[in-house]
């Protein structure tokens, strides 16, 4: 059960809800722990496993919005560079 202590809490309701658990609102980290383990088919593996995929999926996201984040800005960065040396340029033109 130690495996429950590795995620979020996000991570823990995702999981009670793909188990078919009602998840009420507010409920703290022991109590949604408590509620999966004590679930009638609870299966420690495959609760393992599954808040496993949970985590690697959301940590998947996270990676992917980070790297769209870092090309957003390395797509700003190029067009300032590319804004400043068409800027230089025209004042090089405009000085002859």
């Amino acid at each position: 059960m130690a495996y429950l202590g590795t995620g979020r809490k996000h991570d823990l309701i995702n999981l009670a809800t793909e188990l078919g658990l009602q998840v009420t609102e507010g409920l703290k980290v022991v109590e949604l722990k408590q509620l999966i383990t004590s679930a009638e088919s609870y299966d420690e593996e495959f609760t393992k496993n599954l808040f496993k995929s949970i985590i690697d999926e959301r940590m998947a996201v996270a990676a992917e919005k980070e790297a769209e984040r870092f090309a957003v800005a390395a797509e700003k960065e190029v067009n300032v560079n590319s804004n400043l040396k068409n800027q230089e340029s025209k004042q090089e033109f405009l000085e002859i």
